[in-house]
């Protein structure tokens, strides 16, 4: 039987894998009331019964199956003990164990393993008696708590307490290697947020589907406080000034005032977006401030903008034109002191595109000492109205320098009659400003594996899924009314009635979803024609929600959190099928994002980008592919043309390179 185990292995609910052991199955009929000599033979029986890869789960309903063979009495005793599950501190949803509250105080409070044995059997009788069918991690702790108590140990109780955190991960925290005070601060009041969200805020349907991996809601520690991401219309702000709490800023007189207003607008913006800012058009929307100064005294401003954001500590993009979009060219400027008096952006077409070389030219040098910016992101539309323009090659050679190099800038190609603010496509005689209040990703590859190769039932669970995210956008855009109309949002106070609002339903592993489903990649021509119908679906129930000033949208989101935690959960729950089709990551099941290309298609990059341009299409909140550089540091005017190339010739919205193999 032990040669048979060291060549068996199981994944947990987690994730993890371990090689099987049967002394465990053995254990488990003992805890649950079963005789030792019954628990031996059924351990014996489910050891030969199960295969590599079986999930935990799988070997507690094999167990059953053959402890009803031999003992009915027994089973049900067996099935009644493990009928209680928890919702774990890590968002996840396991079968209730009383081997980890022993674990657990004896890491915590340094019991004796007697006494914490102890402890944990009469908290679970408590817990057992109240005939609950999940119970959560704060309760058991609770009831822990209270048996500590009753015995006296109030020093152990002490250390054991929650504080939205157990004492225990709190202490790791504050004595850790990253021992910065801002950086504890902020994780432990998002650790208490996350939970207050999941335990008050959402209803349980939706928090459910988020701890089991069927969504990913996004930032979910902000869900009850703040907006997600902005584009902000840095105009407004020109004109009137920041309306602090505490003090106000007025409209810049100068080039200096008008860099530290952008700077201050971002840091007033962390306190009501989460996720990211953007400023669209910097260098057209400060041209007027910038009349009369001389190339040097351009670059120092343009170095001072990049330093000032890099110091914020926050995800803020800055998108820049290379002069004056033709669209732009007949809007009113603001001008020094917050004056209007009809004078057009494009009589500023030098100081534009000056200001943007020279912001080019200081990303691609970095900061005083050399070392690259790593903030904010630069983000370049190419403009086939720019490539005439004197100086746009060698805007665009810098531009291309610093991706080569590492920097993680964002290349745009605008399509049709539409403005992209930011990555989100607008109208093009909207406002240059758009809020995305939430973005709740959907678990296409579970959806496959629920589906058990029906399509019928695939297209359902499809639905359903994206209702329930729906479910939760709506929630989150009542949530957010609710802070507006208290006035706690100060960005968000003024300009919702008026600012186009955003709500993003996203995706991951679209291409394991084919692979699960069908058994091909999404870059096989049978698996591409059902990609279109899976995300047309998921397109035409989103857009029928919503209206003109409150967009329901697709989204493509470049986060790894949901890639690899919603991998690493079905890898528990389904781990026959993930192991397969899963991308591992230095021994970690990941998704494929969204509805990329596998990095490991054999194919040429223009036809990946065909295929992945097809959907941006759709994605309106959103959508950007990312190309790998094999080189080391590639030579930029070949990296330039290439980006050319893409703007011409494939549907991609949005592109970045990537230093390194693989995506």
């Amino acid at each position: 039987m032990g040669e048979a185990a060291n060549r068996v292995h199981i994944v947990k609910a987690s994730g993890e894998i371990e090689v099987f052991n049967p002394n465990m199955v053995t254990s488990d009929c003992q805890d649950a009331g079963i005789d030792f000599w019954t628990a031996v033979e059924v351990a014996q029986e489910v050891s030969k019964r199960i295969k590599d890869g079986a999930s935990t789960r799988e070997i507690q309903q094999e167990t059953l199956r053959v402890l009803y063979a031999m003992n009915p009495e027994a089973a049900e005793r067996y099935k009644r003990y493990h009928s209680m599950y928890v919702r774990t501190s890590r968002n996840t949803i396991e079968a209730f164990d009383r081997k980890k509250i022993v674990e657990s105080l004896i890491l915590e409070t340094s019991l004796p393993r007697e006494i914490a044995e102890n402890i944990a059997r009469e908290a679970e009788a408590e817990l057992r008696r109240l005939k609950l069918e999940f119970i959560s991690a704060p309760l058991i702790r609770e009831v822990v708590n209270v048996k500590l108590l009753e015995h006296g140990f109030e020093e152990a109780r002490a250390s054991y307490t929650r504080l939205g955190m157990p004492v225990y991960d709190a202490s790791l925290l504050v004595e850790g290697a990253s021992q910065d005070a801002e950086e504890v601060h902020r994780a432990m009041a998002a650790n208490v947020l996350k939970e207050f969200v999941l335990l008050k805020v959402l209803p349980l349907s939706l928090a459910d589907a988020h701890m089991k991996g069927d969504l990913h809601i996004h930032a979910i520690e902000a869900f009850a406080t703040k907006a997600s991401s902005c584009v902000h219309d840095l105009r407004y702000y020109l004109l009137s000034g920041i309306r602090g709490r505490k003090a106000a800023v007025p409209p810049p007189g100068d080039a200096l005032d008008a860099l530290l207003l952008a700077v201050n607008l971002l840091r007033y913006g962390m306190g009501s977006f989460s996720t990211s800012q953007c400023l669209d058009y910097i260098n057209v929307f400060l041209a007027p401030y910038l009349r009369g100064l001389s190339d040097a005294e351009m670059s120092r401003i343009a170095r001072l903008l990049l330093r000032q954001i890099s110091q914020l500590g926050a995800s803020c993009d800055l998108w820049v034109e290379y002069g004056v979009p033709r669209f732009m060219s007949s809007m009113e400027a603001v001008l020094p002191g917050g004056e209007m008096d009809g004078t057009t952006y494009g009589e500023f077409e030098e100081e534009a595109s000056s200001f943007a070389l020279a912001i080019a030219r200081a990303y691609a040098s970095g900061d005083h000492l050399g070392t690259p910016f790593s903030s904010p992101r630069l983000c370049f539309r190419l403009r086939d109205e720019h490539w005439d323009r004197h100086g746009y090659s060698t805007f665009l050679q810098l531009a291309h320098q610093a991706a080569a190099a590492g920097a993680e800038h964002l290349f745009a190609s605008p399509r049709g009659n539409e403005l992209q603010a930011g990555t989100y496509t607008l109208p093009a005689d909207t406002a240059v400003s758009a809020a995305m209040l939430q973005v709740v990703t959907v678990n296409l590859p579970r959806i496959a594996y629920q589906s058990g190769g029906s399509d019928r039932r695939l297209f359902e669970l499809l639905e359903d899924r994206v209702r329930l995210a729906l479910e939760a956008l709506m929630l989150k855009k009542e949530v957010i009314e609710r802070r507006v109309a208290a006035k706690v949002l100060p960005l968000l106070d003024d300009s919702y009635t008026s600012t186009p609002i955003l709500l993003g339903v996203g995706y991951v592993g679209l291409n394991e979803m084919l692979m699960a489903h069908l058994g091909a990649e999404l870059h096989r021509e049978e698996a591409l024609g059902f990609a279109r119908r899976v995300l047309r679906q998921m397109y035409s129930l989103v857009t029928q929600e919503g209206e003109a000033s409150r967009r329901f949208v697709l989204v493509q989101q470049l986060d790894e959190n949901p890639h690899r935690r919603l991998a690493r959960l079905d890898h528990g729950i389904f781990a026959h099928r993930v192991a397969v089709s899963a991308e591992r990551r230095g021994g970690e099941v990941r998704y494929t994002p969204a509805s990329w290309v596998s990095e490991d298609a054999e194919l040429p990059l223009a036809k990946r980008l065909e295929i992945e341009g097809e959907f941006h299409r759709l994605c309106h909140g959103g959508a950007v592919s990312v190309i790998p550089l094999r080189e080391q540091v590639p030579d930029p005017v070949p990296l330039m043309k290439l980006s050319r190339r893409i703007a011409a010739d494939t549907q991609l919205r949005f592109w970045k390179y990537i230093r390194e193999v693989g995506r």
